[in-house]
């Protein structure tokens, strides 16, 4: 590649993610013909066939890049993950802390931008505690999951520079 596509590695990651989630239609749908914006499109003279390729190739490089927990957390972050991801997630973080799993799957939801089961006022209710120990609680976890993503958006950046997805880092 003679120039970078994406300007930094969110960008490529979340546009990889949302190119392997999107069906390839043929046609144009009503929805499509409607839009009076498009998405920001990096590659805009490639077919839909070609672009799919290519967020496979960003993906096979941040595989290489980075071990299976960090993959979980790029997954989940970016895409909203799996229920078993989450759930391993959730266990690994509730043994390392030693909270209930159920509250920590809660809060590893919330922070992946889904809706949790339960409300902060319910687990409070739950463990008899103020709400400052659940925000608490809650920036722990919080805390494990951004220094594994920002781990893994690091390596997953660094390969994508190195096949020159990305443009110049510094």
């Amino acid at each position: 590649m003679d120039e970078a596509i994406f300007p930094n590695g969110h960008v490529a990651i979340s546009w990889a993610v949302r190119r392997v989630n999107t069906p390839i239609i043929t046609k144009p749908s009503i929805y499509e013909l409607g839009k009076k914006y498009r998405r920001f499109d990096p590659l805009p003279t490639m077919s839909p066939w070609e672009k799919l390729a290519e967020a496979a190739l960003i993906l096979k490089h941040i595989g290489d890049a980075c071990n299976k927990g960090e993959l979980f957390i790029l997954s989940i972050y970016y895409g909203g993950g799996t229920d078993e991801q989450i759930d391993m997630l959730s266990r690994y973080i509730a043994k390392k802390l030693g909270r209930d799993k159920w509250f920590v799957k809660d809060q590893v939801t919330a922070w992946a931008r889904e809706r949790p089961r339960h409300t902060e006022k319910w687990w409070m209710t739950k463990y008899d505690v103020n709400d400052r120990t659940i925000q608490r609680w809650r920036h722990s976890i919080s805390k494990i999951l951004d220094d594994i993503l920002k781990s893994a958006v690091t390596k997953a950046e660094n390969a994508l520079w190195e096949s020159g997805h990305v443009g110049n880092m510094y």
